[in-house]
């Protein structure tokens, strides 16, 4: 017991779980204000209201996927291996987004008309989609990361949820119109980057040393993008069951199951979390020890499928208070959300598979994953929902979460290592081993 304390106090450990800290404090900030905020505006607006945002929402987020360029986790393992070229790789991929951004809100126009999005739609989805312009200073929040320094942040984040939720309560209270609410999401950026920004300048940072590099630009956008693509497919996934709801079933059954969907993906930013924190130990335990690489990416997968198995169990039996909390006209939400909230299980033990992915830049095997899931879950739309409704789109997520998880690495040969990982990791002794291995150099 004393040997095990002691590997916790180390200082290694101590840095990373101090910034995995600050960033779990943010996430629950968000999931306090989002649930509560989130229901009261549910139930002000009701299902057919709710189900016409969360559309529109859902709209913007397909189109606005492509503006990161899936350059984040490339961008973080560049500034961990080579920091002193950080700002000339800053001001590369900030340049790089603003274009991307700007690219998308010109191509949103021919995409609302081959789709025949009506006028009104497109025009709130348009407001909606403003905001990747000032999405583009997430590249401060990548830097941040890279040298583990979360609690900035999360402090920019926090700002920003709590200015947002504040409007939104106001909104909701008022019944104010779907435009506002939807002008809501560049809000949510901008007050980020704000903070971002004033933080950056705070740690000693300087915008106007920014430069752009050809050369790095191109070393970026070759290693990124796979993942830009496999971004771009993940959001579909993601998405697209809510759309094809809406087309198929009407803005009140999507009112019902988007309640289900919010409320499960609060939640998913668990192991998509301690994956962020981690990644820079991944990468030097990479750089500097073979052995001790493999120990914590044993460790870091029995972690998140013990997390994911728990967390998932308590978020079943605690998701019975959506039956009053939400009101009568969400009461079939539950059995919805049920199933759908055992997606982080999945979600959680693939994370170190991503993860081994980035370290060892194998980009592409990503987007060989999101076009498959992609196919297979659109493929299980369109079998479930026509049969089963909005229950067949839950069931749908949730067996392409698990086909993700267990029968890629059966599929790429490269990936078979995570057979033998996902076995280890059933052990929980598996972690404590890889701490053990660490011995306090977790830096």
């Amino acid at each position: 017991m004393n040997r095990l304390l002691e590997l916790l106090v180390a200082g290694g450990v101590r840095k990373y779980g101090a910034n995995t800290a600050w960033l779990f404090f943010e996430k629950a900030v968000r999931v306090v204000a989002g649930l509560f905020v989130g229901i009261y505006v549910m139930r002000q607006l009701g299902p057919e209201k709710f189900g016409a945002l969360s559309n529109i929402l859902s709209y913007a987020a397909m189109l606005a996927s492509v503006a990161p360029l899936g350059m984040a986790e490339i961008l973080v393992r560049e500034l961990v291996t080579r920091p002193d070229d950080g700002e000339r790789l800053l001001g590369t991929a900030f340049l790089l987004r603003m274009a991307a951004a700007v690219f998308v809100l010109l191509a949103a126009v021919p995409v609302f008309v081959v789709t025949g999005t009506p006028k009104a739609t497109a025009v709130l989805v348009m407001i909606a989609l403003s905001g990747v312009l000032v999405q583009s200073l997430a590249a401060l929040e990548l830097y941040f990361q890279a040298f583990v320094k979360g609690k900035f942040i999360a402090m920019s984040q926090i700002a920003a949820v709590t200015a947002c939720s504040l409007v939104r309560l106001v909104l909701a209270w008022k019944n104010a119109p779907l435009t506002l609410f939807a002008a809501v999401e560049p809000l949510l950026w901008m007050v980020e980057g704000a903070f971002l920004l004033w933080f950056y300048r705070r740690d000693g940072g300087r915008l106007e040393r920014w430069r752009f590099a050809r050369t790095e630009a191109a070393t970026l956008l070759k290693a990124s993008w796979p993942l830009l693509l496999s971004g771009i497919a993940v959001t579909v996934y993601m998405r697209i069951d809510q759309l094809m709801i809406d087309r198929m079933l009407g803005a009140g059954a999507l009112g019902v199951y988007a309640a289900a969907v919010k409320t499960a993906e609060a939640f998913f930013f668990i192991p998509l979390l301690a994956g962020a924190a981690l990644f820079p130990a991944l990468l030097n335990a990479k750089k500097t020890d073979e052995r001790l690489y493999r120990e914590r990416l044993d460790g870091f997968c029995s972690l998140m499928f013990y997390g994911g198995a728990v967390a998932s169990g308590v978020l079943t039996v605690c998701g019975v208070a959506m039956v009053w909390l939400y009101g009568d006209a969400y009461r079939s939400a539950y059995p919805l959300f049920a199933v759908i909230v055992w997606r982080l299980l999945f979600l959680s033990w693939g994370t170190a598979m991503n993860y081994y992915l980035y370290t060892e830049n194998l980009q592409l095997y990503s987007l060989f994953f999101a076009l498959l899931g992609a196919g297979f879950n659109i493929a299980a739309n369109l079998l479930l929902i026509g049969k089963f409704g909005a229950f067949g789109a839950a069931w749908a997520a949730l067996a392409t979460s698990a086909f993700l998880v267990m029968a890629m690495p059966l599929i790429f040969g490269r990936m078979r290592i995570f057979v033998g990982i996902y076995w280890r990791s059933l052990n929980p002794w598996t972690m404590v081993r890889a701490l053990r291995g660490a011995e306090g150099t977790l830096q």
